[in-house]
């Protein structure tokens, strides 16, 4: 039993770490387009 109630508690960790990376990984994303929007429209004014 003690087996049982420590593996899922492993599990939910690491899908929170998931979350975490995704959501990084996400934000980093947004910035990298958001600054390249803008680098394009500085260079066409």
């Amino acid at each position: 039993m003690e087996e049982l109630k420590q593996k899922p508690i492993t599990k939910e960790k690491e899908t929170r770490g998931e979350k975490i990376n995704k959501s990084f990984s996400i934000m980093l994303g947004l910035v990298i387009i958001i600054g390249l929007i803008f680098t394009l429209i500085g260079l066409l004014r």
